[in-house]
This record gives C-alpha cells, structure tokens and sequence, in this order.
C-alpha cells in the first residue's frame, strides 16, 4: 500500500492534471465552436432588427436609414437590395477592405477607391437569399484567403432582401497559438504541481509519522513518550490527546506495577505463615494439642486474610472492567442505611464503640441495592478501623439541594494527611497514617469502581488529628 505522502502527491498531481484538461478543453476544443455560435446569435439577432425596421417601409426615409445605421457595429455589414432585381439599395459598411461582398475596386487612372455593392459575391449571396421563405433567417459563409465571412439573410414581405455579414477572425490560428502556449504552461503546472505535491504531502505527513513513531514506541514499553506537534488543527488534536492517552497509560502502568508488588507482598506474608506453621503441626507428635490448636487457628485466619485478598481483587476487577455492571431498582435508601447500622451496632458494642445514626427519613432511590450495600459497608468498615479515642462513629443521611440524598460515614481518628487525600481511593493506596493496619488496601477502590458505574458524586474531608468523614451522593428517583 502506498504511504499518505504518495497518495497526497498523486492527488496534487492529477488535480493539475484536471484542470488543465478543463483548461484545454475550454480554450482549444471548445473556443471555435464557441466563437462561431456566438457570431452566428449576433449577426441572426441584428438580422431581426433590420426585418423589423423596413418590413412595412417601402421607401428609404431618413429615418429608416438612422435606425439601420444605429445598429450596425464595427465589423458588422448591412447589405439591403431588391428582391426582384438583385441591386443595392443601402450598405452599412463596418467590415473595411476585407468585406466580401463590397470590395475596393480602383480605375485604370488609380483614381479613389471606390465600392462594388453589386459584386459577384455580393450577387450570389443574395441569390442564395432569395431561396428562403419570407422572414426566415439563413446562414451562409463565403471562403476567403486566411479568413471567412459569415452572412445571416432573409426577404422582407416589401420586397427586400437584408444581408448581414461579419467576417470570421483567424480563430483557427489563434487555436495554434494556444496550443503551443497550453503545451508550454501545462509542462510548468505539471512540474510545479510535483515539487508542491512534494513539499506539500511531507509537511502534511510529517506530524503523523511523529504520532506512528510515538505509537511505537509505547507499543515497546516506552509509556514517556510525547509528540511536539505545534498545530491547532484536528492533527494538533490528535497530538494532545494522544499525549494525553500516553500519560494514562504511564499512570496505569505505574498503579498496576505497584499492586502487583503491593499484592505480591501481602500474598507472600500469609503464604509464608501457612508453610511455616503447616511444617510445624507436621513435625509435631501430638504431644502438645494446646500450640497445634494455636498453629492450626492461625493458618486458618491467614488463609481466610488471603482469601478475602483474593475475592477483593476479582471483585475490584469485575467492577473497573464493567464485567459486573449496576441492576438499576428503586428502593428506600434510608431503610438500608439502618439495616446496615444496626448490624454494626452489635459489632460497635462489642468493642465498647457507639454508633450514632441520623436520617432524615424515606429517601427512594434508583441504583443497584447489593452494590450500594458493599460501598455502605466497606466505609463503615474503614471507619471503624481509624475510629479515635472516642470510639464514636456517625453514619449521616442530609438532603442536597440538587435533589439527592447526601450519606457520610464519619470517624474521629487520626485524619488524613492533605497530601494523600487525592490518591486515597486509588488502588492499593495506603496513607502513611494506615501503615501496618490490617486490611487488603482495596476496599476505598472498590467504593469508587462501584460510585463511578453509578454516576454518584463521592470524596472525602479531613483534618489530621480529628478524623475523616467520606461521602457519597446519590439522586432520588421522583
């Protein structure tokens, strides 16, 4: 397949190839036919004129010969004479010594040159005339030496027959002219077509050979590549958004290098405590139940730790891939939010925390029930994991005025730093506040992949020393 800067030069190319064919065509094929056409419509129009002037005169007034000489032109002969007799009776004269039909003839004492109004010529044509049907206009031309005169005639009911003639320029010549000319312009066009198809399909290609290039590149691995393209067309568009998708790119290889070595040490902790202690009870000869209870308590805890790694990251995948997507059903949001805080109720008071509930309310909702229950759940839970001195929580349900129903789970722990806030619910993410708490890192992403397939606005507020309250907001269904 040919490259764009080919195609790009073949079209210049062939679309100087068109134009000036069009150009030959109009000004070589077409201008003597055009030319003749033309003279023809004039000499048949003024033809007309001179019928409708002395079609009812049957004699010569002063008038009569103002209004013939008003429209005869340079280069147009009006011939009027009888119809019986063939004679002249009136010229209008505007060809000059090449007319045809009233030619300069001089004496043999080379006297004034004087015209032949009954020539030869002139008596022929006007034959030829009177042969047609009264007030029907003929052509007819007379050859002549490097040029022709064309005539336009008809009879009058009077009497007369009216000849108008005007002589056919060199046309053919001129065609020769433009012929060469053409031929010499055409060659000029068609090299000039091709340095500008060149320099044209390479400037044009250029940036688009940066992006192929740049693609490359990314295709090896090289996610900080960035093309420098300076345009602000749909090519300089096309650059932006394509160094905009590189730097997603970058940024997704990077969060997915640091789960994998996030996931992959978590992995190899509980791994590790399970060979270990399973190489222990092996060694054991039963001789002391108490510690093989305690070793066999703690690989169970460790594999149940590595199985809810593991269903966490199948479940964050199936909700960033869209492979589980949201089952829309309109349920009472309020109604939810207490059967879930009554279940951490029992949790809370068994640890000696308090969970405190404010709700404003039946709020009806459009969303998928098990879905929002996993979000309410895994906030409650990252809640009560940095829950403060105080061991009160607060799960809060406000109206907006948008129309939506705002819940915040709020904890009075230790807070957030400001410099993590923006990457909280980014996979794996730890604040430096949670380093070495229990958990799978993911449930904060969880959250977001489960609001985002919503459509739900969501964040979190803190203050470091006074806690954290994360929120969510979701519209309600009228």
């Amino acid at each position: 397949m040919k490259s764009i800067k080919h195609k790009l030069m073949l079209f210049v190319t062939l679309l100087c190839g068109v134009i000036i064919g069009i150009v030959w065509l109009l000004n070589v094929v077409l201008l003597e036919p055009t030319y003749y056409r033309t003279i023809v419509k004039e000499l048949r129009h003024t033809a007309a004129q001179a019928y409708a002037i002395i079609e009812k005169d049957s004699l010569f007034t002063a008038q009569t010969q103002s209004s013939l000489y008003s429209i005869g032109s340079i280069g147009t002969c009006i011939d009027i004479s009888y119809a019986d007799t063939l004679q002249c009776v009136m010229s209008v004269e505007g060809i000059g010594d090449s007319c045809r039909m009233h030619p300069y003839t001089r004496s043999i004492l080379f006297s004034h040159p004087t015209r032949e109004t009954n020539s030869a010529t002139a008596l022929a044509a006007r034959t030829n005339i009177l042969n047609t049907k009264v007030g029907e206009i003929s052509t007819l031309t007379i050859p002549g030496n490097g040029s022709q005169q064309l005539l336009a005639g008809t009879q009058t009911p009077n009497g007369y027959i009216i000849i108008v003639s005007q002589n056919l320029e060199r046309i053919s010549q001129a065609v020769d002219v433009l012929k060469r000319q053409l031929a010499l312009v055409s060659a000029i066009v068609i090299v000039i077509a091709l340095l500008a198809g060149y320099w044209f399909s390479g400037w044009f290609s250029r940036p688009l050979s940066s992006l192929s290039n740049a693609a490359r590149e990314i295709a090896t691995g090289n996610y900080r590549v960035r093309v420098d393209i300076d345009q602000q067309d749909e090519i300089g568009i096309l650059a932006q958004d394509f160094n905009f998708m590189a730097e997603q790119v970058c940024k997704t290889d990077n969060l997915q290098k640091e789960l994998m070595a996030n996931i992959s040490h978590d992995l190899r902790t509980p791994l590790t405590l399970i060979k270990g202690y399973a190489e222990t009870i092996r060694d054991l000869n039963g001789e002391n139940p108490v510690k093989r209870q305690e070793q066999l308590n703690i690989i169970v805890d460790e594999t149940d730790r590595l199985s809810g790694l593991v269903n966490s990251v199948m479940e964050l995948s199936k909700l960033s891939s869209g492979a589980e997507k949201p089952v829309l059903v309109s349920f009472d949001i309020s109604e939810m939010c207490e059967e879930i805080g009554y279940r951490y109720q029992g949790i809370c008071e068994s640890h000696g925390y308090r969970l405190q509930f404010e709700t404003v309310g039946e709020r009806y909702v459009n969303a998928d029930p098990n879905l929002i229950s996993r979000v309410m759940y895994n906030l409650l839970g990252n809640a009560l994991n940095h829950i403060g001195e105080d061991g009160r929580l607060i799960l809060r349900l406000t109206d907006t005025k948008e129309g939506s129903v705002r819940i915040e789970v709020t904890d009075h722990g230790c807070g957030i730093d400001t410099a993590d806030l923006p990457y909280i619910f980014d996979r794996y993410f730890r604040s430096r506040a949670d380093s070495g708490k229990i958990g799978t890192g993911l449930g904060l992403s969880i959250v977001k992949a489960i609001l985002v397939g919503h459509g739900c606005p969501f964040g979190v507020t803190s203050t470091v020393g006074e806690g954290s309250t994360f929120w969510f907001e979701i519209s309600c269904s009228t």
